[in-house]
């Protein structure tokens, strides 16, 4: 009997403890489901505050650049040019808006000179002749040849020939319209 009432009291307590345990496995569930929404819901803050990092800037640079436009259009507004200046500009740009002088559409084999320049034309100008000898006086200076003093006395001598209104540009385009 008394073997008896030992095996139930250990049965009984062996119950509770089961019970204990079982409480303790579901809290550790309820544990870990509410980690897992918690990393879930740092996730979701993180993305929104990385959403909200990218709208700031982005307003910043819409608000940069709407400043600038803004300053701008102030500015022309301020300037407010002359009718009459507004007019003569025009007239001087409308002679190279139109079609060059003796013109035919109908001739395709003569090829239209552009309202500009060409490349080549460029090139031959005084403007880059002059370019030219000042960037090889500057590498000879900065090679420090021996002969270098004589080529740079050569070269400024030959420099002197020109005078500053040629170094002018000329934006006559149609010189022989004139």
């Amino acid at each position: 009997n008394e073997t008896t009432e030992k095996l139930i009291q250990l049965d009984e307590h062996l119950q509770r403890l089961y019970k204990e345990v079982a409480q303790h496995q579901q809290r550790q569930t309820e544990i870990r489901r509410i980690q897992l929404l918690s990393i879930a819901s740092n996730k979701a803050k993180l993305q929104f505050i990385n959403g909200m990092l990218d709208s700031k800037s982005q307003l910043e640079v819409t608000t940069a650049d709407t400043g600038k436009r803004l300053e701008k259009a102030r500015v022309a507004h301020k300037a407010n040019p002359q009718v009459e200046e507004i007019i003569e500009y025009a007239k001087k740009l409308s002679k190279f808006t139109a079609a060059p002088p003796n013109y035919d559409p109908a001739n395709s084999a003569v090829p239209p000179e552009p309202p500009y320049p060409v490349l080549v034309a460029m090139r031959a100008g005084i403007l880059n002749r002059y370019r030219t000898k000042k960037t090889a006086r500057d590498m000879t200076e900065e090679a420090g040849n021996e002969d270098g003093e004589s080529v740079h006395h050569a070269e400024e001598d030959h420099l002197d020939d020109v005078d500053a209104d040629d170094l002018l540009l000329s934006l006559d385009l149609n010189p022989d319209l004139e």
